[in-house]
């Protein structure tokens, strides 16, 4: 049975994030805040619930690009907090790095060949 009398959900956010340059090297720092209310979330019977509860949720992070002659070294970092991991399931960390190498073919075409990684922290 199917009851539809749900409240609308509601969140407030707030982000910041600034970029700071040093020669080659880019970097910047970030932090998003959310509180979620009204929150529906599916139970452990696969049946939609809503909390009432206020879930809040951290998330801080860091970009990094060091550009080196032809080479290019990007690293994005966030760890992310959450008030109610039985409601929202969110990894702590979660990690991309990307190593390319841009060639410029025929003076036309930009070409960027390499290799990326993520990582996520397990969160079930």
């Amino acid at each position: 049975e199917w009851d539809n009398s749900f409240r609308n959900t509601f969140s407030n956010n707030i982000y910041a994030s600034t970029e700071l340059r040093k020669s080659k090297l880019t970097l910047i720092p970030n932090g998003h805040y959310s509180i979620i209310s009204n929150y529906i979330y599916y139970d452990t019977d696969s049946k939609p619930k809503q909390t009432s509860e206020a879930i809040n949720i951290l998330k801080l992070g860091l970009t990094a690009e060091l550009r080196l002659k032809k080479w290019t070294f990007y690293n994005q970092l966030f760890v992310t907090t959450n008030t109610k991991d039985n409601f929202i399931r969110i990894p702590l960390i979660a990690n991309n790095l990307r190593i390319s190498y841009d060639i410029l073919y025929a003076k036309v075409l930009k070409i960027h060949t390499g290799v990326e990684v993520y990582y996520k922290s397990a969160y079930y």
